[in-house]
């Protein structure tokens, strides 16, 4: 019983922390605290092109024979462009020439007649790009390990909703469009 009484003031002595020692460790918790909680400094945003090109693409396809919607994979390799916007007046529809919008924009390889998405603000503090198409679909990259990600989620809920017409202003029919999530990489040009 002694020397379990005697064992149990050596440890409470070993552990008195000095004046000194509590400030040094409240300085260390506050330190350690605002690291996580303050951003990271703003790197400038990348120069830019990039070359983008689709690894994977996945989804759901409408089987006409079948009228039914089942899961399917797509052809890789298409290719973007992923470049700052420069305001140059660009062909929207035939004859419409507007201004691009937005800090930096996504095209089809090959394109130049208007933008697939735009992505109306920079990089963000942690060099994550957001853009997005007129029809809402998304595409996202992160500069730091140059991979990219795309969805197309139009036309599976629209089908028979007002407004959901083609270019000749007919309802466009099931399967008309196909939802899809995309995986790939950029290379700066």
């Amino acid at each position: 019983m002694r020397a379990s009484f005697m064992l149990q003031e050596k440890l409470a002595k070993a552990t008195v922390w000095t004046k000194e020692d509590t400030m040094v460790k409240r300085l260390a918790v506050l330190i350690v605290g605002l690291s996580a909680v303050l951003p990271a400094a703003e790197a400038a945003p990348p120069a830019g092109p990039f070359l983008c090109i689709v690894d994977q693409t996945t989804g759901f396809a409408f089987s006409r024979q079948s009228k039914s919607w089942h899961s399917a994979s797509f052809a890789a390799g298409q290719k973007l462009i992923l470049k700052r916007t420069d305001k140059s007046l660009h062909e929207a529809m035939p004859g419409v020439s507007i201004p691009v919008s937005g800090a930096w924009a996504v095209w089809d390889f090959g394109d130049d007649h208007w933008p697939h998405y735009t992505c109306q603000t920079d990089f963000s503090q942690f060099g994550v790009l957001w853009c997005e198409s007129p029809v809402g679909e998304r595409f996202s990259f992160n500069v730091s390990n140059h991979r990219f990600i795309s969805d197309s989620l139009v036309g599976y809920v629209q089908v028979g909703m007002p407004g959901n017409v083609g270019v000749d202003g007919k309802q466009l029919p099931e399967g008309s469009n196909t939802p899809y999530i995309a995986i790939g990489t950029c290379t700066a040009l």
